[in-house]
This record gives C-alpha cells, sequence and structure tokens, in this order.
C-alpha cells in the first residue's frame, strides 16, 4: 500500500484545517461565529485529516467547504462542496435591508466592507480635522507676520499723510 502524504491533497488539508482551527481556537479571527456559537468537528474528522478526506473525497476546482445547517456542526451528512458564491448567500450572518422588504441581504463579507469603509472614513475626517488644526495655526502664524507690516503701511498712509503742505 502506498504512503499517503497530505502534500497530495493540500487543498482539502487547508479546508479541514481552516474548519478544525475556526470551532477550536479562540485566537481565530472568526472564532466567535464559529467554536464561539457552539460549532465543533465531529470527533472522527477532528482526529484525522484522513478520515475527512475519506467522507468528504477530493474537493472539486472551485469550490469550497460548506455547512449544510449553519448551525450545525462540520460532520457526514453536514457538509459539502460548493461554489464561493452559494457559500457567501448561505451565511447565517446575513441581515435584511430595511427597505427591501426581504428582497435583498446583507451578507457578512459586504458587512465587513462596510465597517472597513466606515473606518477608512472615520480616518480621512480625523486627518481633515488635524489638517483644519495645522492650517489654522499657519493662518494665525502668518497673521502675526503681517501685524507688524500692516501696522506699518497704516501709519504711512495716514489720513493726514496725504495733506499737502501749502507754502504761502
Amino acid at each position: 500500500m502506498p504512503k499517503r502524504k497530505v502534500h497530495d491533497h493540500i487543498r482539502e488539508y487547508n479546508s479541514w484545517h481552516g474548519a478544525r482551527y475556526r470551532c477550536t481556537s479562540e485566537k481565530h479571527p472568526a472564532w466567535q461565529h464559529y467554536g464561539g456559537r457552539g460549532i465543533t468537528m465531529c470527533d472522527r474528522w477532528k482526529e484525522s485529516f484522513w478520515n475527512f478526506l475519506e467522507d468528504m473525497g477530493p474537493r472539486p476546482d472551485g469550490l469550497e467547504l460548506d455547512r449544510i445547517d449553519n448551525d450545525g456542526n462540520y460532520e457526514p451528512g453536514n457538509c459539502r462542496w460548493i461554489t464561493p458564491s452559494e457559500n457567501n448567500r448561505n451565511k447565517y450572518r446575513a441581515i435584511p435591508l430595511p427597505k427591501s422588504k426581504g428582497k435583498k441581504a446583507i451578507t457578512g463579507r459586504e458587512k465587513a466592507k462596510v465597517k472597513k469603509l466606515g473606518k477608512i472614513e472615520k480616518r480621512y475626517q480625523e486627518r481633515l480635522i488635524r489638517w483644519k488644526a495645522r492650517i489654522a495655526a499657519i493662518e494665525a502664524e502668518i497673521r502675526e507676520l503681517q501685524e507688524p507690516v500692516r501696522q506699518q503701511i497704516r501709519e504711512e498712509h495716514r489720513p493726514d499723510a496725504y495733506r499737502f503742505k501749502y507754502e504761502d
């Protein structure tokens, strides 16, 4: 029997490892949506990648691992390979839009983009405030530098300076 090598099944291994890590490690950024919600991986799969591969089969090109029931665990009978677009529509975090009457929804990925744009907008607003403060400070310096010059001009151009002196 030939020796089994993980690198021959790297795509399947990455899917298995990612699912396992999301369910078991609080260090994973998405843990709150998986292990934090009580989503686990069955013991058979958790123990061995080869068991996962035996149950799921090879991963077809362009497909991702998906749980049929989003509140269910990673286990045989609840997992399948589907396209990324199908997977995005199948997220538990989808939120109906208020004016859409349930026709459209924001997926978790779209919500993350909106949140990121909000952070970027906030960052630019903060920069704008700082720039306005800098501009105000520079304008104040300019006024201070201009004041002696203005005073000199005022003195040179006093109304009485324009009076002609008539000689009799």
